[in-house]
């Protein structure tokens, strides 16, 4: 239970959580035009796959293989690469029995600390959003 049941905290804590969704406008990310969606598909290893036995969507991902140098020749920043992920996110949870596909490849061969940051940026964020992402 978020706060250790905490009401007061859990509470704050959703307050938090719309004020996050309200400013960065995930309540309508599903509909907000995703320019560089393929090429975040080209450099970051990740797709649906059909249903788990239970009727959920199954998703895989490979964030230690996105091919960070790409992404940079690409002119894909690493806000886009996290609200992609928002983005996807957002899609499974809130599009009945999620989806399928089929994702992209890439190679974590990045030449600095941008492999790092999305990682520790993007954990956070899904382990707490608003304050997990700036």
């Amino acid at each position: 239970m978020a706060e250790k049941g905490d009401l007061a905290k859990g509470r704050a804590r959703w307050e938090e959580t719309k004020a996050w969704r309200a400013s960065g406008g995930i309540d309508t990310i599903l509909s907000t035009p995703h320019p560089k969606f393929d090429l975040i598909k080209s450099i970051y290893p990740h797709c649906f796959h059909m249903r788990s036995k239970e009727g959920l969507c199954v998703y895989y991902e490979k964030p230690g293989m996105i091919d960070f140098k790409r992404m940079k020749d690409l002119g894909v920043t690493i806000e886009e690469l996290l609200q992609h992920r928002i983005f996807l996110l957002e899609y499974q949870v809130g599009i009945p029995g999620g989806g399928d596909g089929d994702g992209g490849g890439g190679r974590g061969n990045g030449d600095g600390d941008d492999d790092l940051v999305f990682l520790s940026r993007s954990t956070f964020a899904m382990m707490d959003k608003p304050r997990g992402i700036t």
